[in-house]
C-alpha cells in the first residue's frame, strides 16, 4: 500500500498549521495532527480502545488503520488525581495522548508534539510557578486549615500531609483529598477515605459535629 506521498503531504500540511510555543519549543496539538491526517488519508480510521479503567488509572489504546490494515498503534496511561487535568478528565487525557502516539508511530511527526491537555497543563504550571513564590505557598498552606474541620489529635491531617497530599473543603461540608493519590490508595482506605467515582476524588469522612464546627 502506497502511503509515503500522502504522509509527506500531511507532514507539510502540519508544518503550515499554528503551533504553541512552550519554553522555546514548538508544539502542534493532537487536533491539528488529526486534521492533517484525515485530509490526506480520507479512508483511514482512528479507533480508541479502553484497556483499563478503575478508580486509580486509565489506559487507552489507539489504532490507526487504512482499510483492514493496521498501520500503527499508540498507548497512553493516566493516573486519576495526578494534576488538575486528571482530577476530572483522566480518561479524555489518555485518549488524546494515545491518538497522538498512534499518529507518531504512523509517521506523522517531524517536530515537537503534545496533546492539547499536555499543552494546557504545561502552560498552567508555568503560570503557577511564575505567580507564586515559595513564601506565598507556605502562607497558603498555613492558612488553608482554617476552613477544614479539625480531627482529634490531627492524626488524620498529619498522615495526609506525610503522604504528600492535601485537603480541600467541598461545598457540602465534606473534605476532598487532592494530589497524586494513586500510590497511596491502600493507605487512604486505612485512614477511612472513600473513593467517589462521580467526583473522581478521595473523600475524607466528616462527622456531623465536624460539619457543624
Amino acid at each position: 500500500m502506497q502511503t509515503q506521498e500522502p504522509l509527506q503531504a500531511a507532514m507539510q500540511e502540519l508544518q503550515r498549521m499554528p503551533k504553541i510555543d512552550i519554553k522555546g519549543k514548538q508544539y502542534a496539538t493532537v487536533s491539528s495532527r488529526v486534521e492533517a491526517f484525515r485530509k490526506h488519508f480520507p479512508v483511514a480510521t482512528i479507533e480508541t480502545v479502553l484497556i483499563h479503567d478503575d478508580e486509580s488509572r486509565v489506559i487507552i489504546q489507539a489504532k490507526i488503520q487504512i482499510g483492514d490494515t493496521l498501520i500503527a498503534t499508540g498507548f497512553a496511561e493516566e493516573f486519576r488525581g495526578d494534576g488538575w487535568i486528571n482530577a476530572t478528565s483522566a480518561l479524555e487525557n489518555a485518549e488524546t495522548s494515545a491518538i497522538g502516539r498512534g499518529l507518531s508511530a504512523a509517521g506523522l511527526m517531524g517536530g515537537e508534539y503534545a496533546s492539547s491537555f499536555e499543552v494546557n497543563n504545561a502552560v498552567t504550571q508555568q503560570q503557577h510557578l511564575q505567580n507564586n513564590t515559595k513564601p506565598k505557598n507556605i502562607q497558603q498552606r498555613q492558612s488553608a486549615p482554617s476552613n477544614i474541620p479539625s480531627y482529634q489529635n490531627h492524626s488524620t491531617e498529619q498522615r495526609i500531609s506525610q503522604l504528600g497530599l492535601s485537603l480541600e473543603p467541598l461545598p457540602d461540608g465534606s473534605i476532598s483529598v487532592t494530589g497524586n493519590s494513586y500510590p497511596h490508595a491502600q493507605e487512604l482506605r486505612k485512614i477511612g477515605c472513600a473513593w467517589k467515582p462521580e467526583l473522581k476524588r478521595w473523600i475524607l469522612p466528616v462527622t456531623p459535629q465536624q460539619k457543624a464546627a
